[in-house]
């Protein structure tokens, strides 16, 4: 399987002529990315601020200064120790993720997950959908009246404009 793309929740990979859309673990993982390196650089940064800088009329070391400090190295382990568990996540082998749906483009057909046919390739059309809970629009296939969300945008892991361009650039419409 070859990777064509890949979303916070999703990814998209090409067999002899089929398009996967696979769901992939830990959608969570690019914010708490995004807040605990934000936090370890701010608290980290006002530390040694205080430390160094705004310090130098005292001989004695500031305690918020220190305290400050410690909380941002302590911010900036965590953000580390999340990196190395999200690269451990986005190895999974694609054999191992779920399949939500599989286009087949030989056959012109829309698959669900066990291979059943949803719908005609000539019926499905794909649309950004607004999401309540975030920012960023999610994709959502419509075929015959029915929706299948297929990737569900975040601001901090990129969007979801990569999947949408391998499926237009695959020839399912967009609406």
């Amino acid at each position: 399987m070859i990777k064509l793309a890949a979303s916070a929740d999703t990814a998209i990979y090409e067999n002899a002529g089929n398009l996967y859309i696979l769901k992939r673990p830990n959608n969570w993982l690019s914010t708490v990315l995004f807040v605990t390196g934000l936090l370890g650089f701010l608290l980290l940064a006002n530390g040694i601020l205080q430390l160094f800088v705004f310090n130098k009329s005292t001989t004695s070391v500031s305690m918020g200064g220190t305290m400050l400090a410690v909380s941002g190295i302590f911010f900036l382990f965590i953000f580390w120790r999340i990196m190395v568990y999200k690269k451990k996540s986005d190895s999974i082998p694609p054999e191992k993720l779920d399949c939500v749906c599989i286009f087949d483009l030989a056959a012109n057909k829309l698959l669900d997950g066990s291979k059943n046919v949803l719908a005609s390739l000539d019926t499905v059309y794909i649309t950004r959908q607004m999401q309540i809970t975030s920012s960023s629009p999610k994709l959502v296939l419509r075929y015959n009246n029915k929706t299948l969300t297929i990737a569900k945008g975040n601001p901090f892991s990129a969007g979801i404009a990569a999947i949408e361009k391998v499926l237009v650039s695959k020839g399912i419409k967009k609406n």
